[in-house]
């Protein structure tokens, strides 16, 4: 037989062999073979030719990318990614692996995107490339992500005085606190108001780094119920926090009828404010007309307490007491008189309170 590199057959009859090696000339490219057989007389077949292609060039991995659901390359909460592939060389297959060896890998024809799923468990997951083409000719190359599917701590939530006025509530607003747990990036607060609304709703999406609101709120006199969860960067979502409750209330207008004498308990917060007496007094004078005079005794500075009230004589008396009933201080009121006559101990009187915090309120404790 007889085979050489060109589009003709020519050169050394050598014996025939199922294999014959041959070394290709020149750079890579387009190749002719020739070859032809003879007998053992010698008598030379027809040639043939035939065309094959030089190729030394490997391909060559330019880039990898993963790619995580939430559009990040450098940090993902879940398992299913994206890996891309930017080529240098062109390739016609690959395989990719979690292993370095490719040890669970088969081969594919190549594609610049290819979806792909991470081993479970927090931390950096490194992904394996290698293509090659068809000439045998390979690159191999890896690139990371990390996996973070641990969401941050549940943050305690609190109505308190953030504003440092003395009240962490009124009719109108509710204050809030909360802890600030590692890896927290931002917060969703909901509020529910209990006897009219029957699901939370979202009211505020702090951003990182706020650990407290003033909430406002229409519906004073009714329960509110807060809470709040973290959310990290990669939008891991940690447990509700704690039910925060408050009851805003309404502004305080109530009447006593002061028949004689007589003591009352009052119990007020927020725990600052203005106590005022306002009483009205009816009589009678000497023609059985009905009179009345409305009065301003006085006011009194409030602080949380515990008061009572009570008349004696013609004096009322408002009294403040500290939790464990020890006596603070008396303030005298003293009732007036007019010409027609005494308003004293056996005068009926109508005493109207107000209690005025910042123009906003009080409760009932």
């Amino acid at each position: 037989m007889q085979i050489q590199e060109g589009a003709s057959c020519g050169g050394a009859v050598v014996p025939f062999a199922g294999a014959a090696a041959l070394t290709l000339s020149g750079s890579q490219g387009t190749k002719n073979v020739a070859v032809r057989f003879s007998d053992n007389a010698g008598n030379l077949g027809s040639c043939a030719v035939q065309q094959v292609t030089l190729d030394t060039v490997a391909p060559t991995i330019s880039s990898l990318t993963l790619t995580g659901l939430e559009g990040r390359t450098d940090k993902t909460a879940q398992v299913s990614v994206t890996l891309d592939v930017s080529l240098g060389q062109p390739a016609d297959e690959m395989r990719v692996s979690n292993l370095a060896t490719f040890a669970d890998a088969n081969w594919f024809t190549y594609g610049s995107s290819q979806p792909w799923n991470l081993p479970s468990g927090d931390g950096n997951k490194t992904v394996y490339v290698e293509v090659r083409d068809f000439a045998g000719n390979t690159d191999v190359g890896n690139v990371s992500i990390i996996l973070d599917q641990t969401p941050p701590d549940a943050p305690a939530l609190q109505v308190i005085d953030i504003d440092s006025d003395g009240f962490a509530l009124d009719q109108d607003e509710v204050e809030l606190a909360w802890n600030e747990p590692t890896g927290s990036d931002r917060y969703e607060l909901q509020k529910l108001a209990v006897g009219i609304n029957s699901n939370y709703a979202t009211i505020l999406n702090p951003g990182a780094g706020t650990v407290d609101a003033t909430i406002s709120v229409t519906e004073p006199g009714y329960t509110h119920q807060f809470r709040i969860r973290a959310i990290d960067d990669i939008g891991n979502v940690s447990a509700w926090s704690n039910v925060a409750q408050a009851l805003p209330f309404e502004p305080i207008d109530e009447i006593y009828m002061i028949e004689g004498d007589v003591s009352r308990d009052l119990y007020f917060s927020p725990s600052t404010g203005i106590f005022s007496l306002r009483p009205t007094h009816s009589y009678n004078d000497t023609t059985g007309d009905t009179f009345e005079e409305n009065l301003v005794l006085d006011s009194v500075s409030w602080s949380d307490y515990d008061y009572s009230f009570f008349r004696l004589n013609s004096a009322l008396t408002l009294r403040q007491l500290n939790q464990d009933s020890s006596l603070v201080f008396d303030s005298f009121f003293e009732l007036p008189s007019s010409g027609n006559g005494d308003f004293g101990s056996d005068s009926n009187w109508v005493l109207s309170q107000d209690l005025i915090v910042d123009a906003t309120g009080g409760r009932h404790l």
